[in-house]
């Protein structure tokens, strides 16, 4: 889940009791006003040095901030500098800052940097193959910090009675109808230690140049009894691993009656597992298919099948056990990584990092859009510490400390109690047993 930049601004302002939204009562005379009834709780020319954001959605000065020069409680107009882009409006929305909302969104990217070992986003990649004869490893770029720890990949069966793929080792073409793409078999050699990744037998798919194509295997062909009528109306899943050096041209799909659902393209990195879920309609009864589709390139497109499943459910066999687990040590020098011992060959390695929260940046115009990767619950952690960010900062700045080391002082008791609450412990201080620990 994420939240925007306008709802942690929101979610940070009530959190240090600087919140207030309201729309104009009338319109105001010029850019230089804003006119609202409501504000004449408030006593003459106490709105002074406030800051009035414009929040009014498709308005001219949308998110323009302007701060307050003057304020007349006996009308509740505030006088602001410089004037707004454009009046606003009777009925228009904005929202009032003790602080300037440019700090608060400054907070919360700083909290958001200062935070990053108890909020980050898991990194998780699969893209590496052991070749059963090197134990050092390039970290890939998608893992920014880390890898925490690596995970080894466990095979899972294909000949089962519940997966729905004939010849799903592929071992044979028999099942399969190609489309453009010419298949071949291919068995294991000794100068190649990545393909074939299971057993001594592969499909190899080569595409021509120019040329889109498929292979299906058409529910008629399929296994273990499994007809279009009864896929129809349940989620079912399909998995195939392949083998591409050439990023974004493969992809895997279910097609039914309604529809085809691809997979995510394959990133051209070796062996990847593409993996699609669908629910055919409710009344399905022709058409069941799981297809590989191969886009137009300038060049021929290579790929290898090895080992595939269609299943009832939501997902495809988890292929990494969670208790296998090994810590690395890693080289920053040479971004690379080494494992404890010598791991088979032809597993996939699961590394696992984190990558800090995305930022909500200094652009005006897309900070209220941009996302950060919290929920409204954890977000308050953030708000604790962006807090404690922006008095600090504050206190910097002043010659007055006492009101805002009692501040400071709040917002860390409260970090301290939601990090206590929320048990956030960082993931690399955590060690799980495992065959290589």
């Amino acid at each position: 889940m994420s939240l925007t930049g306008q709802q942690l601004l929101d979610g940070f302002s009530v959190f240090i009791n600087d919140y207030w939204s309201s729309t104009a009562t009338s319109a105001a005379s010029d850019g230089t006003t804003v006119v609202d009834t409501l504000l004449r709780r408030y006593g003459e020319d106490t709105l002074r040095d406030f800051y009035f954001r414009n929040v009014e959605a498709a308005h001219a000065a949308i998110n323009e901030v302007r701060r307050a020069t003057a304020f007349a409680t006996a009308t509740g107009i505030v006088t602001v500098a410089p004037a707004f882009g454009t009046l606003l409006g009777s009925g228009e929305a904005y929202e009032m800052h003790r602080y300037d909302p440019s700090d608060k969104f400054s907070a919360l990217d700083g909290a958001i940097r200062s935070i990053a070992t108890k909020l980050f986003k898991a990194t998780y990649d699969d893209s590496l193959t052991t070749d059963g004869i090197n134990r050092t490893f390039s970290i890939p770029s998608s893992v920014r910090r880390g890898p925490l720890y690596v995970q080894i990949e466990e095979p899972v069966a294909a000949a089962a009675s519940w997966n729905f793929l004939a010849d799903p080792d592929f071992d044979s073409v028999s099942n399969w109808t190609a489309s453009n793409f010419t298949a071949a078999q291919v068995t294991s050699a000794t100068n190649d230690p990545l393909i074939p990744k299971y057993g001594s037998t592969a499909t190899k798919l080569t595409l021509a140049a120019s040329t889109a194509g498929t292979y299906t295997q058409p529910v008629a062909n399929m296994a273990n009894s499994i007809t279009a009528a009864l896929a129809a109306g349940r989620q079912m899943s399909s998995g195939i691993w392949l083998y591409c050096r050439t990023a974004s041209k493969i992809k895997i799909g279910i097609i039914d009656d309604s529809t085809t659902t691809y997979s995510s393209t394959h990133a051209g990195a070796g062996w990847e597992l593409l993996t699609v879920t669908a629910t055919p309609p409710s009344t399905n009864a022709t058409t069941l298919s799981v297809v590989i589709d191969g886009a137009n390139s300038a060049s021929a497109v290579v790929a290898w099948a090895n080992k595939g499943w269609l299943l009832y459910g939501p997902t495809v066999p988890n292929h990494y056990d969670e208790q296998a687990i090994f810590q690395v040590r890693r080289d920053d020098t040479t971004q690379t990584f080494t494992t404890p011992r010598l791991i088979q060959g032809k597993r996939q390695l699961r590394l696992v990092g984190s990558t800090p929260l995305s930022r909500l940046g200094t652009t005006l115009s897309t900070q209220p859009t941009n996302t950060v990767e919290v929920d409204e619950f954890t977000a308050e952690l953030l708000y604790a510490k962006a807090a404690v960010v922006l008095f600090g900062r504050e206190a910097l700045a002043t010659a007055s400390m006492n009101d805002i080391a009692t501040r400071i002082e709040i917002a860390e008791e409260r970090l301290t109690e939601l990090q206590r609450l929320w048990r956030f412990e960082p993931e690399q201080r955590k060690r799980i047993q495992g065959p290589f620990s």
